[in-house]
């Protein structure tokens, strides 16, 4: 029973990190493709929109965030959002302090309070983003065992150094699990 357990985890591990790969890479082919424009909307579909509205209905009032105005962020958001034809950030609850959209739902004082509270992801360490990239076309686990076996979170001839490579190292080794 043991095993099973850590092979489930080790699957979910698997499983987030070629997410948050096709998410960084998602990310880094939009902004090749469309540098310094908008890439086109996507139009939601019904279900996504039914998925969002449930999610909003499911919150608990006592954990949603009320800015010091006295307005609540998810139902700015939410109010906002279900009139919304095109997907965006916004349905996921995401608040991208650099999107000006989200932006214009508050006021001065309430986005300078949103961005006070909200932490900016830190940088992607390149020697990590390049060792990531290696799973860009991996559609299928052939596909895993086949990058895992002929690559190396490492360049050629090039020492390890744990400062370094420790998180593509770390990458590595839970893709093998």
């Amino acid at each position: 029973m043991r095993r099973t357990r850590m092979s489930l985890k080790h699957k979910t591990l698997k499983r987030m990190m070629i997410r948050i790969t096709h998410l960084y890479l998602s990310k880094m082919t939009i902004q090749i493709t469309y540098q310094g424009q908008n890439p086109p909307p996507l139009l939601i579909s019904s279900s996504q929109l039914e998925d969002f509205r449930e999610s909003y209905k499911k919150m608990n009032v006592a954990h949603k965030w009320v800015l010091s105005s006295g307005r609540c962020v998810e139902d700015t958001l939410f109010e906002h959002c279900e009139r919304l034809p095109v997907e965006s950030l916004l349905h996921s609850w995401v608040i991208d302090l650099d999107d000006r959209e989200a932006e214009s739902l508050f006021t001065t004082e309430e986005w300078n309070e949103i961005q006070r509270a909200v932490k900016k992801l830190p940088e992607v360490d390149r020697t990590f983003a390049d060792s990531m990239m290696r799973f860009s076309d991996v559609k299928t686990t052939s596909d895993l065992r086949r990058v895992l076996k002929t690559t190396s979170f490492l360049y050629e001839n090039e020492p390890y150094d744990r400062l370094k490579h420790y998180d593509a190292e770390w990458t590595e080794v839970v893709m093998r699990k």
